[in-house]
């Protein structure tokens, strides 16, 4: 099948999946999304509901639903968001997609570990790719891992405040066409020194998106200044104050007075 007609197919799906979801708690969600709208509305609302600004000096977002202790529903939803993005920009031919020869173009998901390993887990089963595992740490698991690729960290962390090296496997330079996938985009120092890696080794990367970012720490715009990957977080948080968080505009609706502020 041609990959245009296959994301096509692929956006129906998501349609159709999206819309006859069932969730198992109905304290917490007690309307099922039954649009990519509705979806991003119910995820928004809440974020704004269950997340707080940790450390205001730093900037620090704590949002416990995303990376402490993972809500499976609300990551899907963000998950949701993510595939509907990058399946628009292929069928529209919005980013460049390269193949070996006459085959057919080989897309993965990678992680970036170790947070962005939950996220893009889902994102993988959404769009039926492989899933590149990834690790912080050089030295991979005695005897399993064969096509090895190392990265190492020459800037320190934002939020952890470590410097680490990353080992990633089953990425092929000059055939994969990568959607990486991170939690939260602060600064953008590791998923910009990873992208740019990939890059450099040939590896053709589609997209960086993540389940938030911060908008005034400016990671998304670092990464797409220097490396032209575009990039998409199902949550853009525009404004921290000491004691609240304003997100930015929705991307699949347009707020106005009949539609509830999430």
């Amino acid at each position: 099948m041609p990959y245009r007609q296959k994301y096509d197919t692929m956006k129906k799906l998501i349609y159709f999946r999206i819309k006859h979801m069932k969730y198992s708690s109905q304290e917490s969600f007690e309307t099922e999304p039954s649009s990519i709208a509705d979806t991003e509305f119910l995820l928004r609302g809440t974020f704004n509901e269950i997340a707080f600004v940790d450390n205001f000096d730093k900037k620090y977002v704590s949002a416990p639903f995303v990376n402490q202790l993972i809500d499976p529903e609300l990551q899907g939803y963000a998950a949701d968001m993510i595939v509907y993005d990058i399946v628009e920009k292929i069928r529209n031919e919005k980013i460049d997609i390269i193949r070996r020869g006459n085959k057919p173009p080989v897309f993965k998901v990678v992680g970036i570990p170790d947070s962005g390993l939950y996220l893009a887990t889902a994102v993988s089963e959404r769009l039926g790719w492989k899933l590149a595992p990834g690790r912080k740490g050089p030295n991979p698991p005695p005897g399993a891992w064969k096509d090895q690729f190392i990265i190492e960290e020459k800037v320190r962390s934002y939020t952890t405040g470590a410097m680490s090296s990353f080992a990633f496997n089953g990425i092929n330079p000059l055939e994969d066409n990568v959607l990486v996938i991170d939690d939260v985009v602060a600064k953008g120092y590791t998923s910009n020194l990873v992208i740019e890696e990939f890059l450099k080794r040939g590896v053709n990367v589609i997209g960086l998106a993540a389940y938030f970012d911060k908008m005034e720490q400016k990671g998304v715009s670092t990464v797409e200044d220097n490396t032209g990957v575009k990039t998409f977080p199902a949550l853009r948080v525009e404004k921290i104050y000491r004691d609240s968080l304003q997100l930015s505009d929705p991307h699949f609706y347009i707020e106005d007075d009949s539609t509830p502020t999430p």
